[in-house]
């Protein structure tokens, strides 16, 4: 049968378990954990970017000029490429496996030239299918951080005010252009909030003098 623990140390353990653990996980998770993830993910995306576009700034201009411009493959459709690359890929190899292995069909010498030309082709459809993947996937990835942090400020935000920041959006030319949009948003999010705890305190602060005179 259950019984309620005795003695100042068990309370006191209780109370520890019951209020102070969960605040605490709370506030490591909300000043730690959280903006260390916020920013290991942005520096991710941003080193993958430089990846992609080859540390190259025109490559950069297209690159989120197609993100302005929310121009990318579906999904499918890049699964579909990527898996076409694929199959095209190990045809290539078995080609290169058949090609080794009978040196005399087709009047082919015992040269190795063809078979090390088609494992190169089938190599850069591979790398090909890759790239296309990884590039769709950021690009999607940046659209999405726009729409979801424009979603949380959209009850802050007027009509006129929203269509302002979907059109500096689509005037998107660089990276700082981005940086600059998303920093503006998450600004005034966070306005909002310290806004609304402000207003808390003081309907919390006058509810006393109400009551009284009530």
């Amino acid at each position: 049968m259950f019984s309620f623990p005795t003695g100042w140390g068990q309370w006191l353990t209780a109370l520890v378990a019951l209020f102070l653990v969960p605040a605490a996980g709370s506030a490591f998770w909300d000043f730690i954990a959280k903006p260390l993830l916020i920013g290991t993910a942005d520096r991710v995306r941003n080193a993958t970017m430089k990846l992609v576009t080859l540390g190259s700034r025109r490559a950069q201009t297209r690159f989120f000029e197609a993100v302005a411009r929310r121009s990318y493959l579906h999904p499918a459709v890049a699964f579909w490429c990527a898996a076409y690359f694929a199959a095209c890929g190990q045809i290539g190899l078995i080609l290169a496996e058949l090609y080794g292995s009978d040196r005399t069909a087709a009047g082919i010498s015992t040269s190795h030239w063809v078979p090390r030309t088609v494992v190169s082709i089938a190599g850069y459809f591979v790398i090909l299918a890759l790239y296309r993947f990884t590039r769709t996937s950021l690009l999607i990835s940046y659209i999405r951080r726009f729409d979801h942090l424009l979603e949380m400020v959209a009850p802050l935000l007027s009509e006129q005010e929203r269509l302002v920041a979907r059109s500096k959006f689509a005037m998107i030319e660089n990276a700082a252009d981005y940086k600059k949009l998303i920093d503006l948003l998450r600004d005034t999010a966070v306005k909002h909030q310290n806004a609304s705890a402000d207003e808390r305190a003081a309907e919390n602060a006058s509810a006393p003098t109400e009551v009284l005179r009530s």
